[in-house]
């Protein structure tokens, strides 16, 4: 079990840095803008 969370730590520490990575990119103006909220049904 210890693995599956070691694997599952691991895949969530690349998802951040790729988030991070994505944020870093856009500009303050970019983070203002609303953003489109998609309403489930």
């Amino acid at each position: 079990m210890i693995e599956s969370l070691e694997a599952l730590w691991v895949d969530w520490e690349q998802t951040r840095g790729i988030t991070l990575a994505f944020l870093n990119e856009l500009s303050d103006a970019d983070l203002d803008k609303p953003q489109p909220i998609k309403k489930h049904k």
